[in-house]
């Protein structure tokens, strides 16, 4: 593809623009090509430099777009910082407060604390070969065969608490995440 297939296919591609914007845009490839040209490079090594019309293209319209929804959304978020909004959000904000600190801090902290124990006692479960075999360098009696197997139990109940706990987590953090966002929603609006 030469300069002038590569020009009318991007021209056609960006139809959906204001004359003005592909003009603009049109005129920013033109550049490419001279620039290119002084360089020393072919039409068709410049063409391969810049890819295909139609992926530029919709490039160009999609950021055209965003920059018009995002025209949009200043307006919006203009229109929705009205005193009536702030004071509305401030107020579901001081009530929201209450609500979490007064029902929800109490149990959250509880299930907070069971999660943290689960966690600990299936890291102590599982570390407890370390201290057996610590404690084998650090006693004169070499211990029995009784010993080995309460370890390899110890250490087996906590491989499985610890593989339990992983799903747990993941609950835990996701419902957190979900309630943080209602709150900041609701504070929103």
């Amino acid at each position: 593809m030469d300069k002038r297939g590569f020009m009318r296919e991007l021209d056609y591609h960006l139809r959906d623009l204001s004359i003005s914007e592909r003009k603009d845009i049109l005129e920013d490839y033109t550049d490419h090509f001279k620039i290119g040209e002084i360089d020393g490079k072919t039409e068709q090594d410049v063409v391969l430099e810049l890819g295909s019309p139609f992926a530029i293209a919709q490039s160009r319209l999609a950021t055209s777009q965003h920059m018009q929804m995002g025209d949009e959304e200043t307006t919006t978020t203009y229109e929705r910082k009205s005193p009536t909004h702030l004071t509305r959000s401030f107020i579901i904000g001081i009530i929201l407060f209450l609500i979490n600190l007064i029902v929800v801090a109490g149990p959250t902290v509880a299930l907070f604390s069971i999660w943290l124990s689960g966690w600990a006692v299936a890291i102590s479960f599982t570390l407890a070969p370390v201290a057996w075999i610590v404690s084998l360098f650090i006693q004169s009696d070499r211990g029995d065969l009784a010993t080995f197997f309460i370890v390899l139990t110890l250490t087996s109940i906590g491989v499985l608490i610890g593989i339990a706990m992983i799903p747990i987590t993941k609950l835990f953090y996701r419902l957190t995440m979900k309630y943080i966002l209602w709150n900041v929603q609701m504070i929103r609006g």
